[in-house]
Formats: structure tokens, C-alpha cells, sequence
């Protein structure tokens, strides 16, 4: 799952997002239409997007996985 698939679950707009994570709506824009790199978000800001949407990542040599908490 990825972190606009997750964001359209919470019913959440990116602006309500960059409110709730404090990381700037354009920023969240360039990661969801891919023309900024997930891998160059840093873990700060990883951590920040996730605990905004209630969720975990799981990071190994191939993947970066998002998934939904309850």
C-alpha cells in the first residue's frame, strides 16, 4: 500500500495531512505524484507522515511497505 492509497483511507486532503504531520502540502505532493523519492524523505519525516496516518513502515534492501493500524 502506498502513502496515497493510505491518505485516501483516513479521508484525509494532503492539506489536512501536512497540518496534522507539520510537513509541507507540497512536499507531501512531490512524494505522492512520484516526483520526489520516498527513499530521499529521511526517517524524521517518515516518522511524522506515518504517525499522521496511523500507520507503520517496514523498510528492507528492496521494499518500502506501508501498512494501515487500527
Amino acid at each position: 500500500m502506498n502513502l496515497r492509497q493510505i491518505r485516501g483511507i483516513r479521508e484525509l486532503t494532503q492539506k489536512q495531512l501536512s497540518e496534522l504531520s507539520g510537513i509541507h502540502q507540497q512536499y507531501i505532493s512531490e512524494i505522492e505524484s512520484g516526483k520526489r523519492s520516498i527513499d530521499s524523505m529521511g526517517i524524521k519525516i517518515l516518522k511524522k507522515y506515518c504517525k499522521a496516518l496511523n500507520c507503520k513502515v517496514e523498510i528492507t534492501a528492496d521494499t518500502i511497505d506501508f501498512t494501515i493500524l487500527e
